[in-house]
């Protein structure tokens, strides 16, 4: 594994870690994280695509893990930026290195909801969505609303003013976040249109993004109702669309969850599924 900085329009650097097999294929994967998790979190995962043969580039988005260049109280961003500049960046360097390649984006979360910020998402090939949801709290039903409600309109509206930045490894298991961040997506999870309700529309281009999308949705997923996933999925409307929801006891296990394609213990369920789609 390699790992490179890029530096963004937005002026600040990102880290990005490359697997590249010896003898490469035809395909590049880069694999966008979800909000407040590190790109560390997805290298067993893009080891085992390596050892497929795939080229495979991960990414922090500004604020987070290695890309976490200051103290979050000296340094701010926001997921506008994370998606129209660190997004940019990364694609631009795999357009550079790899040009001869077809490009497969597989998203998890967050990174499927400003995919279609960068202008270059135009470029990708194949498009695999894992719980890519509207993160609007009325996809909530009953006491997993209640805790929506509490999360927007108390934690992140007071916690981000209080400390400087969201302090999110103090009350979850993402990474703290840069102020800007969070109250940018505390407003889009209170707009009936996500992030389409504040973004002007010239600046969105996922209405031009004409490849195939594989999405997918878990059951018993807290953080991506397949409502949710739905409605996302949709706002990709030229997109040749395949949606896929499992549940976990159609597969004969316990739990699956918001990030369980990509963790150790289901690689032999969800693994060999995702390098079937990024391959077809």
């Amino acid at each position: 594994m390699t790992k490179i900085t890029l530096k963004t329009e937005a002026g600040y650097e990102i880290s990005t870690h490359i697997f590249e097999p010896v003898s490469p294929g035809k395909s590049v994967v880069l694999i966008l994280p979800a909000n407040g998790t590190k790109q560390t979190f997805y290298s067993n995962f893009a080891r085992y695509l390596k050892s497929k043969s795939h080229i495979v580039y991960t990414l922090d988005y500004g604020g987070i893990g290695e890309s976490k260049m200051n103290d979050l109280h000296s340094f701010d961003t926001s997921i506008t930026n994370w998606g129209k500049y660190d997004l940019e960046a990364v694609l631009g360097a795999i357009k550079n290195n790899h040009a001869d390649k077809r490009l497969v984006v597989i998203a998890h979360s967050m990174g499927g909801q400003i995919f279609g910020l960068a202008p270059s998402s135009l470029s990708a090939d194949k498009l695999i969505f894992v719980a890519v949801p509207s993160g609007y709290l009325n996809f909530w039903t009953g006491i997993d609303r209640m805790k929506m409600i509490l999360t927007w309109n108390f934690l992140f509206s007071v916690l981000p003013k209080l400390y400087g930045y969201m302090p999110a490894s103090k009350i979850s298991g993402l990474e703290d976040l840069p102020k800007s961040a969070a109250l940018e997506w505390k407003k889009w999870c209170l707009s009936p249109n996500y992030l389409f309700d504040h973004i002007p529309v010239e600046e969105l281009w996922y209405d031009q993004i004409e490849c195939g999308l594989i999405s997918y949705s878990i059951a018993d997923d807290a953080y991506a109702p397949k409502q949710a996933v739905d409605w996302f999925t949709n706002c990709y409307r030229n997109c040749s669309t395949v949606r896929r929801h499992f549940d976990p006891k159609s597969l004969g296990i316990s739990t699956i969850g918001h990030s369980g394609f990509f963790k150790k213990s289901n690689s032999n369920i969800f693994w060999p599924m995702l390098l079937n789609d990024i391959e077809e």
